[in-house]
């Protein structure tokens, strides 16, 4: 993902208050694993790439969690995250092709809503 759609993507869902924004600066450690792992789908990326990558991506907030980070940054993480899947689904489908980088963040953030991501959470 381009550095600055995440930034969007967290920007839109910040000001939503879907994510806190107390955690604006920790979303890159999100972004950096969806990005190294994500890589491994890029333009193959497929609806049952969401439930393996959101599968993947609670692992990692287990083990945050058991160094004791809390509910706030576990579903923070869980939602930005995401977010970032919709934003790489958008920009590898061919629907997405001759969009600019404003309208696929717009794109996504609609896809994110419409899957209901924006009500996931970590069960503590």
């Amino acid at each position: 993902m381009i550095k600055s759609a995440a930034l969007k993507i967290d920007e839109k869902l910040m000001k939503d208050e879907t994510i806190s924004s107390k955690l604006k600066d920790d979303y890159v450690r999100v972004h950096d694993l969806l990005n190294k792992n994500v890589k491994t789908y890029d333009l193959y990326l497929k609806e049952d790439d969401f439930k393996s990558a959101e599968a993947d991506l609670r692992k990692w907030l287990k083990t945050l969690q058991k160094q004791g980070a809390g509910p706030e940054k576990l579903n923070s993480f869980l939602k930005c995250g995401m977010a970032h899947l919709c934003f790489d689904y958008i920009d590898v489908k061919k629907d997405g092709e001759g969009l600019d980088e404003d309208a696929k963040v717009t794109r996504a953030i609609q896809s994110f809503k419409k899957r209901r991501f924006n009500k996931m959470f970590i069960k503590s």
